[in-house]
């Protein structure tokens, strides 16, 4: 054989080689393309399958969250309405004691005497207890009390206007004699209201000389004293009185009367 068809069939045998190389290799590769294909598919389906999981628990935990603020809000709720109903009921009690001073009793008795007597059951029984000792009765007198007319009138001083009749009419009208005072009798008692009066009062100061002295050619000196005089309530001033800065701090701040309205009044007398 000559080296051309050597050659030749060289070529066709590597050829062939080649061929059935490449054809293992398709084979060999074959498998592993399909499990890659088969463990991408799974993956696909895994993934689908866990991302519906992945929202439900997004969503469970905003559930949970706005659960919690709801929590905390009604906690916040609740306290404001025990805090409100604590306010009404005092107030409630405030009204009721408002009520009981206007229009209750005054007196602090009270009506409910079986809850009185649960305190002192040693006195009931021993008052329920019969007595062999023979009983003994006690008088007394009382002063009356007098009246709150009374009461206001005492201190006060009293005037007496006394109605008389005219001499002309002092004649009985039966006999024509002369009538004489047999008593008087007390009709009733007024309140006089004398208003304030506002005069000036002027402090002179009196001073004393001795005239022996003066008259005495050997004495140089000649005793004179001068009689004390009280010192004003406020130092400097010429006008203010006792009686006046009583009358203005009494008015201002007992009777609440502004100090113009106190001008006026004095300016009026």
């Amino acid at each position: 054989m000559g080296k051309g068809a050597r050659s030749r069939t060289q070529r066709v045998l590597l050829k062939e080689q080649v061929v059935r190389m490449g054809a293992s290799n398709q084979i060999a590769a074959s498998p592993t393309a399909a499990t890659d294909r088969a463990d991408e598919e799974a993956d696909g389906q895994i993934q689908a399958g866990i991302a519906p999981f992945a929202g439900h628990a997004e969503h469970e935990n905003a559930l949970e969250a706005e659960n919690a603020r709801l929590k905390a809000e009604n906690a916040q709720l609740l306290a404001e309405i025990a805090k409100l109903e604590m306010l009404n009921g005092w107030y409630l009690e405030q009204f009721r004691l408002a009520q009981q001073r206007r229009f209750g009793a005054s007196s602090e008795k009270t009506a409910l005497t079986n809850q009185l007597s649960l305190f002192n059951e040693a006195e009931l029984i021993a008052d329920a207890e019969p007595s062999d000792e023979p009983e003994e009765t006690v008088t007394y007198t009382r002063k009356k009390r007098k009246g709150k007319r009374e009461d206001f009138f005492e201190g006060l001083p009293t005037e007496q206007v006394v109605h008389e009749l005219p001499e002309g009419e002092r004649i009985c009208p039966i006999c024509g004699g002369l009538l004489r005072e047999c008593g008087h009798e007390v009709l009733r008692r007024e309140v006089e209201i004398i208003p304030a009066q506002v005069k000036a009062v002027e402090h002179v100061q009196t001073v004393y000389s001795c005239d022996d002295c003066a008259r005495n050619p050997e004495s140089e000196v000649t005793t004179m004293v001068k009689a004390p005089v009280p010192a004003p309530v406020i130092a400097g001033s010429g006008i203010a009185s006792p009686s006046l800065l009583s009358f203005i701090l009494c008015n201002k701040y007992v009777l609440a009367l502004p100090l113009n309205r106190q001008e006026e009044e004095l300016r009026n007398c």
